[in-house]
Protein backbone atom coordinates (compact mmCIF):
# COMPACT_ATOMS: atom_id res chain seq x y z
CA UNK A 1 0.00 0.00 0.00
CA UNK A 2 1.15 3.47 -1.05
CA UNK A 3 2.27 5.65 2.00
CA UNK A 4 -0.48 8.52 2.03
CA UNK A 5 1.28 12.17 1.64
CA UNK A 6 2.56 14.00 4.92
CA UNK A 7 0.21 16.62 4.00
CA UNK A 8 -2.75 14.40 3.97
CA UNK A 9 -1.89 12.56 6.98
CA UNK A 10 -1.53 15.98 8.92
CA UNK A 11 -4.67 17.24 7.24
CA UNK A 12 -6.68 14.56 9.08
CA UNK A 13 -4.60 15.20 12.74
CA UNK A 14 -6.03 18.78 12.47
CA UNK A 15 -9.27 17.44 11.41
CA UNK A 16 -9.60 14.96 14.35
CA UNK A 17 -8.06 17.59 16.57
CA UNK A 18 -10.33 20.06 15.80
CA UNK A 19 -13.55 17.42 16.44
CA UNK A 20 -13.74 16.30 12.70
CA UNK A 21 -15.04 19.36 11.60
CA UNK A 22 -13.04 21.03 8.58
CA UNK A 23 -14.78 24.00 8.00
CA UNK A 24 -12.77 24.86 11.28
CA UNK A 25 -9.70 25.14 9.61
CA UNK A 26 -8.89 28.06 7.43
CA UNK A 27 -7.97 27.48 3.80
CA UNK A 28 -4.31 29.08 4.38
CA UNK A 29 -3.49 26.18 7.23
CA UNK A 30 -4.52 23.55 4.65
CA UNK A 31 -2.68 25.27 1.96
CA UNK A 32 0.41 25.26 4.42
CA UNK A 33 -0.28 21.52 4.86
CA UNK A 34 0.01 20.89 1.25
CA UNK A 35 3.20 22.61 1.24
CA UNK A 36 4.73 20.77 3.58
CA UNK A 37 4.96 17.44 2.05
CA UNK A 38 8.61 17.71 1.41
CA UNK A 39 9.38 18.93 4.85
CA UNK A 40 11.12 16.81 7.27
CA UNK A 41 9.43 14.57 9.70
CA UNK A 42 10.65 16.29 12.74
CA UNK A 43 9.82 20.07 11.25
CA UNK A 44 6.25 18.95 10.70
CA UNK A 45 5.99 17.13 13.62
CA UNK A 46 6.50 20.55 15.07
CA UNK A 47 4.14 22.18 12.64
CA UNK A 48 1.27 19.74 13.50
CA UNK A 49 2.09 19.77 17.58
CA UNK A 50 1.87 23.92 17.45
CA UNK A 51 -1.34 23.98 14.98
CA UNK A 52 -3.18 21.10 17.11
CA UNK A 53 -2.24 23.64 20.16
CA UNK A 54 -3.95 26.48 18.43
CA UNK A 55 -6.68 24.70 17.18
CA UNK A 56 -7.72 23.75 20.90
CA UNK A 57 -7.04 26.84 22.29
CA UNK A 58 -9.48 28.14 20.03
CA UNK A 59 -12.22 26.06 20.42
CA UNK A 60 -11.77 26.84 24.31
CA UNK A 61 -11.63 29.90 24.12
CA UNK A 62 -15.10 30.77 24.72
CA UNK A 63 -15.11 28.20 27.79
CA UNK A 64 -12.48 29.47 29.50
CA UNK A 65 -12.54 32.20 32.46
CA UNK A 66 -10.66 33.36 35.25
CA UNK A 67 -10.32 32.10 38.56
CA UNK A 68 -10.07 34.17 41.61
CA UNK A 69 -6.23 33.65 41.30
CA UNK A 70 -6.30 35.54 37.83
CA UNK A 71 -5.26 32.07 36.45
CA UNK A 72 -7.51 31.41 32.72
CA UNK A 73 -9.26 27.52 33.68
CA UNK A 74 -12.28 25.88 31.56
CA UNK A 75 -15.46 26.62 32.74
CA UNK A 76 -17.90 23.60 33.41
CA UNK A 77 -20.69 22.83 31.26
CA UNK A 78 -23.05 23.81 34.11
CA UNK A 79 -21.55 27.29 34.04
CA UNK A 80 -24.13 29.17 32.05
CA UNK A 81 -26.79 27.63 34.41
CA UNK A 82 -24.52 28.79 37.41
CA UNK A 83 -24.22 32.02 36.29
CA UNK A 84 -28.27 32.01 35.48
CA UNK A 85 -28.77 31.27 39.57
CA UNK A 86 -26.51 33.95 40.73
CA UNK A 87 -28.37 35.99 38.26
CA UNK A 88 -31.85 35.13 39.72
CA UNK A 89 -30.46 35.01 43.62
CA UNK A 90 -29.30 38.74 43.05
CA UNK A 91 -33.02 39.69 41.52
CA UNK A 92 -34.55 37.58 44.24
CA UNK A 93 -32.35 39.78 47.31
CA UNK A 94 -33.70 43.03 44.86
CA UNK A 95 -37.09 42.06 45.30
CA UNK A 96 -37.00 41.37 48.92
CA UNK A 97 -36.28 44.55 49.43
CA UNK A 98 -38.63 45.96 47.60
CA UNK A 99 -41.06 43.67 49.55
CA UNK A 100 -39.79 45.25 53.19
CA UNK A 101 -40.62 48.55 51.29
CA UNK A 102 -43.80 48.24 50.50
CA UNK A 103 -45.11 46.48 53.89
CA UNK A 104 -43.03 49.08 55.98
CA UNK A 105 -45.17 51.72 53.38
CA UNK A 106 -48.41 49.89 54.01
CA UNK A 107 -48.22 49.46 57.79
CA UNK A 108 -50.73 50.44 60.30
CA UNK A 109 -52.92 52.17 57.57
CA UNK A 110 -55.91 49.99 57.72
CA UNK A 111 -55.68 48.05 54.50
CA UNK A 112 -54.53 50.99 52.76
CA UNK A 113 -57.57 52.99 53.51
CA UNK A 114 -55.38 56.03 55.61
CA UNK A 115 -53.36 56.48 52.19
CA UNK A 116 -53.59 59.35 50.04
CA UNK A 117 -54.32 58.39 46.43
CA UNK A 118 -50.81 59.36 45.36
CA UNK A 119 -49.42 57.06 48.23
CA UNK A 120 -51.46 54.78 46.82
CA UNK A 121 -49.79 55.07 43.38
CA UNK A 122 -46.79 55.15 44.68
CA UNK A 123 -47.19 51.70 46.39
CA UNK A 124 -49.28 50.40 42.75
CA UNK A 125 -46.41 51.39 41.05
CA UNK A 126 -43.67 49.45 43.47
CA UNK A 127 -46.29 46.27 43.29
CA UNK A 128 -46.04 46.65 39.49
CA UNK A 129 -42.07 46.29 39.63
CA UNK A 130 -42.46 43.30 41.78
CA UNK A 131 -44.43 41.64 39.00
CA UNK A 132 -42.34 42.39 36.54
CA UNK A 133 -39.36 40.42 38.05
CA UNK A 134 -41.03 37.15 37.95
CA UNK A 135 -42.59 38.12 34.27
CA UNK A 136 -40.61 34.77 33.06
CA UNK A 137 -40.66 32.50 35.92
CA UNK A 138 -41.84 28.94 35.98
CA UNK A 139 -44.01 27.73 37.40
CA UNK A 140 -46.35 30.25 37.16
CA UNK A 141 -47.77 31.57 40.98
CA UNK A 142 -50.85 29.96 40.16
CA UNK A 143 -49.65 26.57 39.38
CA UNK A 144 -47.03 27.06 42.34
CA UNK A 145 -47.86 24.42 45.40
CA UNK A 146 -46.07 27.40 47.45
CA UNK A 147 -49.17 29.67 46.83
CA UNK A 148 -51.31 27.62 49.31
CA UNK A 149 -51.69 29.17 52.87
CA UNK A 150 -53.34 31.36 54.87
CA UNK A 151 -52.96 34.77 53.99
CA UNK A 152 -54.08 38.75 55.50
CA UNK A 153 -55.44 41.28 53.35
CA UNK A 154 -53.26 43.75 54.26
CA UNK A 155 -53.85 46.27 51.17
CA UNK A 156 -56.46 47.07 48.68
CA UNK A 157 -56.19 49.72 45.95
CA UNK A 158 -59.80 49.88 44.38
CA UNK A 159 -59.18 50.18 40.44
CA UNK A 160 -61.13 52.99 38.50
CA UNK A 161 -64.08 50.92 37.54
CA UNK A 162 -64.57 49.85 41.69
CA UNK A 163 -64.07 53.68 42.89
CA UNK A 164 -66.16 55.07 40.15
CA UNK A 165 -69.15 52.65 41.61
CA UNK A 166 -68.46 52.71 45.11
CA UNK A 167 -68.01 49.04 45.28
CA UNK A 168 -65.61 47.61 47.92
CA UNK A 169 -62.83 44.69 46.17
CA UNK A 170 -62.71 43.12 49.53
CA UNK A 171 -65.11 42.61 52.35
CA UNK A 172 -67.66 43.85 50.33
CA UNK A 173 -70.93 45.76 52.18
CA UNK A 174 -69.28 44.64 55.39
CA UNK A 175 -66.83 47.11 54.96
CA UNK A 176 -68.93 50.26 53.99
CA UNK A 177 -71.94 49.52 56.50
CA UNK A 178 -71.60 50.64 60.06
CA UNK A 179 -69.99 47.44 60.97
CA UNK A 180 -65.76 47.71 62.03
CA UNK A 181 -63.80 45.41 59.95
CA UNK A 182 -61.06 43.99 62.39
CA UNK A 183 -59.66 41.33 59.97
CA UNK A 184 -59.42 40.61 55.98
CA UNK A 185 -58.40 36.80 54.96
CA UNK A 186 -58.03 34.75 52.24
CA UNK A 187 -56.92 30.80 52.74
CA UNK A 188 -55.33 29.03 49.90
CA UNK A 189 -56.15 25.39 50.29
CA UNK A 190 -55.09 22.31 48.94
CA UNK A 191 -57.37 20.68 46.08
CA UNK A 192 -57.55 24.27 45.05
CA UNK A 193 -59.83 25.77 47.94
CA UNK A 194 -60.23 29.12 48.91
CA UNK A 195 -61.69 31.11 51.79
CA UNK A 196 -62.20 34.61 52.02
CA UNK A 197 -62.67 35.89 55.39
CA UNK A 198 -64.13 39.19 57.82
CA UNK A 199 -64.28 39.61 61.08
CA UNK A 200 -66.27 42.07 61.85
CA UNK A 201 -67.51 44.48 64.96
CA UNK A 202 -70.75 46.22 66.15
CA UNK A 203 -70.58 48.44 69.37
CA UNK A 204 -68.34 46.87 71.91
CA UNK A 205 -70.32 43.84 72.17
CA UNK A 206 -71.44 41.82 69.02
CA UNK A 207 -68.81 40.24 66.93
CA UNK A 208 -69.00 38.72 63.67
CA UNK A 209 -67.62 36.25 61.44
CA UNK A 210 -68.32 36.59 57.34
CA UNK A 211 -67.43 33.51 55.46
CA UNK A 212 -67.04 32.81 51.52
CA UNK A 213 -65.96 29.30 50.65
CA UNK A 214 -65.53 27.85 47.17
CA UNK A 215 -63.42 26.53 44.48
CA UNK A 216 -60.63 28.16 42.14
CA UNK A 217 -59.57 27.37 38.91
CA UNK A 218 -57.29 28.80 35.94
CA UNK A 219 -58.78 30.72 33.32
CA UNK A 220 -58.26 29.31 29.91
CA UNK A 221 -58.07 32.37 27.93
CA UNK A 222 -56.11 34.17 30.44
CA UNK A 223 -52.86 34.02 31.72
CA UNK A 224 -51.98 34.21 35.55
CA UNK A 225 -55.58 34.61 35.69
CA UNK A 226 -57.95 32.20 38.29
CA UNK A 227 -62.41 31.75 38.90
CA UNK A 228 -63.05 31.64 42.17
CA UNK A 229 -66.93 30.08 42.53
CA UNK A 230 -68.55 31.12 46.61
CA UNK A 231 -71.10 29.19 48.05
CA UNK A 232 -73.58 31.55 49.58
CA UNK A 233 -72.04 33.85 52.72
CA UNK A 234 -72.11 32.36 55.97
CA UNK A 235 -72.72 35.13 58.88
CA UNK A 236 -72.05 33.92 62.34
CA UNK A 237 -72.89 36.33 65.53
CA UNK A 238 -71.35 35.90 68.78
CA UNK A 239 -72.47 37.26 72.05
CA UNK A 240 -71.89 36.25 75.90
CA UNK A 241 -70.74 32.58 74.93
CA UNK A 242 -73.71 32.28 72.46
CA UNK A 243 -73.58 31.77 68.67
CA UNK A 244 -75.19 31.67 65.63
CA UNK A 245 -74.67 31.15 61.80
CA UNK A 246 -76.85 32.20 58.95
CA UNK A 247 -76.49 31.52 55.17
CA UNK A 248 -77.41 34.94 53.80
CA UNK A 249 -77.09 36.05 49.85
CA UNK A 250 -76.28 34.31 46.93
CA UNK A 251 -73.62 32.38 45.15
CA UNK A 252 -71.10 34.70 43.72
CA UNK A 253 -68.43 34.37 41.53
CA UNK A 254 -64.82 36.51 41.08
CA UNK A 255 -61.77 36.87 38.48
CA UNK A 256 -58.68 37.07 40.29
CA UNK A 257 -55.00 37.88 38.78
CA UNK A 258 -51.30 36.62 40.53
CA UNK A 259 -48.61 37.28 38.91
CA UNK A 260 -46.01 37.18 41.90
CA UNK A 261 -45.42 34.94 44.75
CA UNK A 262 -42.74 34.72 47.66
CA UNK A 263 -42.37 33.42 51.53
CA UNK A 264 -44.02 36.65 52.65
CA UNK A 265 -46.68 37.80 50.37
CA UNK A 266 -48.46 37.32 47.05
CA UNK A 267 -49.63 40.28 45.04
CA UNK A 268 -53.12 40.02 43.37
CA UNK A 269 -55.59 42.15 40.47
CA UNK A 270 -59.27 41.72 39.98
CA UNK A 271 -60.72 41.68 36.55
CA UNK A 272 -61.60 45.32 37.93
CA UNK A 273 -58.35 46.60 38.09
CA UNK A 274 -58.21 46.87 42.09
CA UNK A 275 -55.03 45.31 43.47
CA UNK A 276 -53.83 43.86 46.67
CA UNK A 277 -51.43 42.66 49.14
CA UNK A 278 -51.70 39.66 50.69
CA UNK A 279 -49.34 38.93 53.39
CA UNK A 280 -48.71 35.76 54.93
CA UNK A 281 -49.88 34.80 58.19
CA UNK A 282 -50.51 32.52 61.17
CA UNK A 283 -52.98 34.38 62.83
CA UNK A 284 -55.90 32.22 64.89
CA UNK A 285 -58.48 34.43 63.13
CA UNK A 286 -57.30 33.33 60.36
CA UNK A 287 -58.85 29.88 61.12
CA UNK A 288 -61.73 31.11 62.40
CA UNK A 289 -63.82 30.33 59.25
CA UNK A 290 -63.63 26.79 60.26
CA UNK A 291 -65.70 26.81 63.49
CA UNK A 292 -68.58 28.88 61.38
CA UNK A 293 -68.75 26.56 58.31
CA UNK A 294 -69.04 23.80 60.96
CA UNK A 295 -71.83 25.48 61.98
CA UNK A 296 -75.80 24.55 61.35
CA UNK A 297 -77.11 26.93 59.69
CA UNK A 298 -80.38 28.92 61.45
CA UNK A 299 -82.78 29.05 59.10
CA UNK A 300 -83.77 32.68 57.84
CA UNK A 301 -87.07 32.44 58.69
CA UNK A 302 -86.08 32.50 62.24
CA UNK A 303 -83.91 35.19 61.97
CA UNK A 304 -86.51 37.86 63.44
CA UNK A 305 -86.68 36.08 66.41
CA UNK A 306 -83.22 35.51 67.03
CA UNK A 307 -82.83 39.03 66.99
CA UNK A 308 -85.46 39.61 69.42
CA UNK A 309 -83.86 37.02 71.77
CA UNK A 310 -80.25 38.99 70.97
CA UNK A 311 -81.75 41.86 71.91
CA UNK A 312 -83.63 40.93 75.45
CA UNK A 313 -80.00 39.03 76.50
CA UNK A 314 -78.08 42.29 75.93
CA UNK A 315 -80.98 44.43 77.83
CA UNK A 316 -80.30 41.81 80.66
CA UNK A 317 -76.78 42.28 81.20
CA UNK A 318 -76.96 46.54 80.24
CA UNK A 319 -80.03 47.67 81.79
CA UNK A 320 -80.58 50.28 79.82
CA UNK A 321 -83.87 51.06 77.72
CA UNK A 322 -82.08 53.98 74.99
CA UNK A 323 -79.18 51.68 74.58
CA UNK A 324 -81.80 49.05 73.65
CA UNK A 325 -83.79 51.32 71.68
CA UNK A 326 -80.70 52.04 69.02
CA UNK A 327 -79.31 48.63 69.10
CA UNK A 328 -82.84 47.61 67.91
CA UNK A 329 -82.77 50.35 65.70
CA UNK A 330 -79.05 49.18 64.33
CA UNK A 331 -80.41 45.54 63.79
CA UNK A 332 -83.41 46.17 61.55
CA UNK A 333 -81.30 49.40 59.34
CA UNK A 334 -78.44 46.21 58.84
CA UNK A 335 -81.19 43.63 58.21
CA UNK A 336 -83.39 45.77 55.97
CA UNK A 337 -80.99 48.58 54.09
CA UNK A 338 -77.18 47.52 54.96
CA UNK A 339 -75.27 43.74 54.04
CA UNK A 340 -77.54 41.07 54.95
CA UNK A 341 -80.37 40.83 52.20
CA UNK A 342 -76.97 39.90 49.59
CA UNK A 343 -74.79 38.75 52.07
CA UNK A 344 -72.37 41.36 51.48
CA UNK A 345 -71.75 41.15 47.87
CA UNK A 346 -71.90 44.39 45.64
CA UNK A 347 -74.70 44.83 43.42
CA UNK A 348 -72.85 46.02 40.49
CA UNK A 349 -71.72 42.30 40.06
CA UNK A 350 -74.72 40.55 38.99
CA UNK A 351 -72.41 39.13 35.96
CA UNK A 352 -70.79 37.35 38.71
CA UNK A 353 -73.88 35.88 40.56
CA UNK A 354 -74.62 34.53 36.84
CA UNK A 355 -71.25 33.09 36.51
CA UNK A 356 -71.53 31.15 39.63
CA UNK A 357 -74.69 29.67 38.71
CA UNK A 358 -72.82 28.32 35.10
Amino acid sequence: ATPAPVGQELSASVRGAAGDEPSAVPLAVSSALQSLQGVGGLGVALFAATLSLGVYLLRGLHRVSAGADGVLRPLSPDAPRRWAAAAAVEGSAAADDEVSAVLAKIAGTEFGNTMTNDEKGAVDRMLEGLEATQAGVLPRPIDDPAIFGNYRVSYVSPGAADQQSGSNPAGGRWRRSFFKTEGLYQNLLRDNVVVNSVAVRLLWCLRGTVVLKGTFAPVADKPDFVRAKFQRPRLCFKFAGLAAAFDVGPESSVQLNCAYLDDRIRLGQGSRGSRFVFERTQDAESNAWEEVMAMKATPNQVVPLGIVVLLGLIFSVVQSSALLAVVSLGFAAAYFLGPFRRGGIERDDASAVAAAKA
